[in-house]
């Protein structure tokens, strides 16, 4: 028993000092917070624009009349509403910084 014991704490060691990434050469494609980097084209930028401008722009349009109506809504439906109000605000900040919310990192 004593050595069944001994042994699994050799190899609770091992796996611990064990290197986290499988090749010897480190992944120069990560960046110094951990995030994987690649380059994002400019026509993919302005894609990302053209449909935070269309998804934030359709939103504000339908939507945030709706919210400044006052009219009493169920629990459902208001914050349905409400969560389609934030998600236009989001999408309108998507026009303005549309790298922060693609989930890729953009090198200049």
């Amino acid at each position: 028993m004593r050595n069944d014991t001994n042994q699994g704490a050799i190899i609770m060691k091992q796996i611990q000092e064990r290197p986290l990434t499988t090749s010897s050469q480190p992944n120069r494609s990560v960046s110094g917070d951990g995030r994987a980097s690649s380059r994002i084209a400019l026509w993919q930028i302005n894609l990302l624009r053209v449909g935070y401008l269309f998804m934030g722009g359709g939103l504000v349009v339908i939507k945030w009349p709706l919210l400044f109506e006052h009219r009493t809504w169920g629990l459902a439906e208001g914050t349905v509403e409400c969560m389609l109000v934030a998600m236009s605000v989001l999408a309108l900040l998507g026009v303005r910084y549309p790298e922060a919310y693609s989930g890729r990192r953009v090198e200049v």
